[in-house]
């Protein structure tokens, strides 16, 4: 079975737990703590778990104009996004302060958030050039692009913001 043999519907994961409980979609990749609670209310079964294990499966971007025409805010941005990975590995995922965003700004109950899978997020904020280019290469594969040549990502990323945030914050272990 491929791409090809299935009708993508496109869904916010906050969606998807209507979306199951209601019948419209028979299979879907959801994100915690939304699969939890999927899960949790016994609309679904979980049939696989980390597809992706080890590989960068969000990325931050910026567009040109941003980064060339603000440089400084985009800088401060990244410091701010790597300040925020560092305080929400660990330990520090599930303290109170961290929880209390989750449950604002995640459409998920505290329960469900305690229960689930910490999210891991990058401490330093590096991007994977071999990860990008393996999805890229599966996204060509698959047909969701229109063009047929490999694009060569390390000329599509640039790291300066990440690399001056960790002067700034110093490399995390």
């Amino acid at each position: 079975m491929t791409l090809a043999d299935v009708e993508i519907v496109r869904l916010g994961n906050p969606d998807m737990q209507a979306a199951f409980a209601n019948g419209s979609v028979d299979a879907g990749l959801v994100g915690a703590p939304y699969a939890d609670q999927i899960l949790a209310d016994g609309s679904a079964t979980a049939i696989a778990e980390d597809l992706t294990p080890g590989a960068m499966t969000v990325a931050f971007v910026g567009s040109g104009k941003f980064v060339n025409e603000r440089p400084e805010v985009a800088k401060r941005f990244v410091l701010a996004l790597m300040e925020a990975a560092r305080l929400m590995q660990g330990e520090n995922y599930y303290s109170d302060e961290n929880v209390a965003a989750y449950v604002t700004y995640l459409n998920a109950t505290e329960e469900t958030i305690r229960k689930s899978e910490p999210q891991y997020n990058d401490p330093n904020q590096r991007i994977s050039i071999d990860g990008l280019a393996d999805i890229e290469r599966i996204h060509r594969q698959n047909g969701r692009v229109e063009y047929t040549e490999p694009v060569d990502i390390a000329k599509v990323v640039d790291s300066t913001f990440v690399e001056w945030a960790l002067s700034i914050l110093g490399t995390a272990q």
